[in-house]
């Protein structure tokens, strides 16, 4: 029997070198299976508008997202040598999100999912992402590294240098407020598709900490600045109300971290800022053994 292993979209553009290697490849590889890899609508390629308007982007959401490879699975198993076959997706980071949601909504189409990274809670004022980064770097470099951002102009100007070193980069991102609009504001941009996501569905606002980290002095990180790019990006409805509502929605509809779905593998790593709005749910059938007895 095929195994159809499915990599599902993210906010990015797809990419052959990712079906090239890694533990999908392998699965794939050993059960005599098919990767297949999909990309979200308007991301990469799959553009329904060539400008992304506020109106525009009106149909950009999960649940349309979910929609799209509903049908999409159901094509393709209208091939004979797909019609019997299991399928198994696979994401990281909100493609995470998207597999076990999918689970949950659609499983009669899939068998069993791997969710990587995946930050399954929306939440509007994420203290969590900043607080783990401060973990992380405790764990990592001790109080000397975190002693060493201190000591920074800005707790942020440290690791700056550090990531453009290590990046390679030759010139200065701009970090001006305009910028930053600007950014989200361009016609047609991965990013500013993400963030009308982030206003409208999920949140993710990385805020400062108030438990004593390192990043606590970053005051103005706060939910009425990612608020505020929402509505100069967007459009001015997209309020503090209006953001917390959508975020709920989201919330309730998924069921947070209590999703109501099985034959999930849910992987986080303590270090990886998301792990705080996720999940460790134990898979109640191990992929791959039950391909194998299939045989």
């Amino acid at each position: 029997m095929l195994a159809s292993l499915h990599r599902t979209w993210g906010e990015w553009n797809i990419a052959a070198g990712w079906l090239l290697g890694g533990n999908m490849f392998e699965m794939a590889r050993e059960n005599h299976g098919y990767q297949v890899y999909t990309e979200h609508r308007y991301y990469g390629e799959t553009v329904p508008y060539a400008n992304f308007t506020t109106e525009n982007l009106r149909f950009l959401n999960v649940d349309q997202a979910l929609a799209d490879l509903a049908y999409f699975i159901q094509a393709m198993k209208q091939q004979p040598r797909f019609a019997d076959s299991p399928v198994i997706l696979y994401g990281g980071s909100y493609a995470a999100n998207m597999v076990l949601w999918f689970k949950q909504r659609y499983p009669h189409l899939v068998l069993g999912t791997v969710a990587s990274s995946g930050p399954i809670k929306g939440q509007v004022d994420f203290t969590g992402y900043l607080e783990t980064v401060h973990e992380a770097f405790l764990s990592e470099g001790g109080e000397q590294c975190i002693d060493v951002i201190r000591q920074g102009n800005t707790p942020m100007e440290k690791i700056g240098g550090y990531i453009a070193q290590t990046a390679g980069l030759t010139t200065c991102w701009d970090m001006r407020y305009e910028a930053l609009i600007n950014t989200y504001s361009q016609p047609r941009s991965n990013s500013r598709a993400w963030y009308f996501q982030t206003c409208t569905e999920y949140g993710f606002f990385q805020t400062a900490p108030r438990i004593g980290t390192v990043f606590d002095p970053l005051v103005w990180l706060t939910v009425d600045f990612y608020v505020d790019i929402c509505k100069k990006a967007f459009s001015e409805r997209f309020d503090e109300e209006f953001v917390y509502d959508a975020v709920e929605r989201v919330n309730l509809a998924f069921g947070g971290l209590e999703p109501d779905v099985n034959n999930t593998i849910n992987i986080h790593g303590d270090i990886d800022p998301w792990h705080y709005l996720g999940t460790k749910i134990a898979a109640r059938r191990i992929v791959a053994s039950w391909l194998q007895s299939q045989e």
